[in-house]
């Protein structure tokens, strides 16, 4: 009995020492919980909750008024042989490139921020830049819209020996802001700020700028509606190399327009996207994305060419339907869409591929159509020895839809001609750059 006496008071002195350890635990945890609470109370809520949590929003911030001349960016710089072709002339992607530059400049300053390339208006190229030629661009953002805004770029070239200063090409570019655009991670975007005109053309400027954009979205709301026109992506494990050289063995030798199919114009290049071709925030600059668009469409066009000289003389419109950054692939297949008298034209669609992200497969980049003319060692146009003979439909489409934008860049190049005559005599000026966005 005394045994037992003696181990039922063990077990009442063990539940005595659990129970006092069971209260400091609790009264501990009590303080962990209080504590926890004032922590949740004193943290700043991160932009995923101010996104997601109900309730009124702030008042956005008012638009800041800017005036239009305070975004104006000149570049100056010579036209080095590295730039040009083996006439001496600079390639245009290579002027594209500049222009991009240019106006990525003048729209950071109006957006104090980072913006990427959203789209190219169709630009002409009046003249080529020649070789050791002094390359002056004059860029102004011409209207700035929610996120958006659209940019004016003129590109001089100047005789380092005469002085005397030509127009070679203009071109309207929209950028985007960052900072603009609402995201989970920008629940309160910064609005871009008003322009303000200071003479009759910077309005002008500021109206038509407008009315192009009703063009531009009005254009893709009824592009939408069709069905894919884009050349298939082929990625550089499947590529082959074209050869004309038959044809153009018997069209040298009898002067014969020698008939060729779309698929025989069929060139593909790949470009690996180094940190040289991108911005700081490792999005690719366009202007890099279209000079190799350039490339792709000079090698389809210059095997169709009699003396293997081709030149740039247009690239229609551009949009960006995906940005690609540093560590892309881009693919590029081209092929020629239309032959013309001395000049043809060629589709390029951009293709691109991540292959650190363990997403396998290519997106869409965008379509491009570049307009080159065939000239002689002097750089005089030549008659086109080869003709394009559609295959199928979509082929037939292609062809018919690049006569139309042919007369398209015939009108647009003869207004555009008219307006540089009247405005020739204030060539380099900011005057004339004025007058000529207003004039169109």
């Amino acid at each position: 009995m005394a045994e037992a006496n003696t181990g039922a008071d063990c077990d009442a002195a063990g539940s005595c020492s659990c129970g006092k350890q069971l209260a400091d635990a609790l009264e501990r945890l009590g303080k962990l919980e209080l504590e926890l609470e004032q922590l949740k109370r004193s943290r700043k809520p991160d932009s995923k909750e101010a996104w997601s949590r109900s309730g009124p929003e702030p008042e956005p911030e008012p638009p800041r008024e800017l005036p239009m001349a305070a975004t104006q960016v000149l570049m100056q710089q010579v036209c080095l042989p590295l730039h040009c072709d083996q006439l001496g002339r600079c390639f245009g992607g290579k002027v594209l490139s500049w222009v991009d530059l240019c106006a990525g400049l003048s729209s950071s300053i109006a957006a104090r921020g980072a913006v990427v390339t959203a789209s190219v208006d169709a630009v002409h190229f009046v003249r080529p830049l020649r070789v050791n030629s002094i390359v002056i661009l004059e860029g102004m953002v011409n209207c700035t819209f929610s996120s958006s805004m659209e940019v004016g770029v003129c590109v001089y070239e100047e005789d380092p020996c005469t002085g005397r200063r030509e127009l070679c090409c203009h071109a309207f570019l929209t950028f985007v802001s960052l900072k603009s655009l609402r995201r989970p991670d920008n629940p309160h975007p910064q609005p871009l700020p008003q322009l303000v005109a200071s003479t009759p053309e910077q309005s002008a400027t500021l109206s038509q700028a407008s009315e192009r954009r009703k063009q531009r979205l009005a254009k893709a709301k009824a592009a939408d509606g069709r069905g894919p026109q884009s050349l298939p992506p082929t990625c550089y494990r499947e590529m082959g190399v074209p050869n004309t050289a038959v044809a153009r063995t018997v069209s040298k030798a009898d002067m014969a327009r020698i008939k060729v199919s779309p698929g025989d114009t069929f060139s593909h290049m790949t470009q690996y996207v180094m940190p040289q071709n991108a911005n700081p925030m490792g999005i690719t600059f366009g202007g890099q994305v279209l000079a190799w668009v350039e490339q792709a469409a000079y090698l389809s066009a210059v095997r169709l060419s009699v003396s293997g000289h081709m030149m740039t003389a247009a690239m229609d419109a551009v949009t960006f339907k995906e940005s690609t950054k540093v560590g892309d692939i881009l693919y590029f297949t081209s092929a020629v869409t239309a032959v013309f008298h001395s000049s043809v034209e060629v589709m390029v669609s951009v293709f691109g591929e991540r292959p650190f992200s363990g997403q396998p497969g290519a997106f869409f980049v965008l379509d491009a159509f570049v307009t080159l003319v065939s000239v002689h060692d002097d750089g005089t146009p030549q008659p086109m020895q080869l003709t394009l003979e559609p295959t199928n439909d979509v082929e037939r489409q292609r062809m018919q839809e690049a006569h139309e934008r042919k007369e398209a860049r015939l009108s647009l190049r003869k207004a555009f001609s008219s307006s540089q005559n009247q405005a020739r005599e204030q060539v380099g000026s900011h005057k004339h750059l004025d007058s000529l966005h207003a004039t169109m």
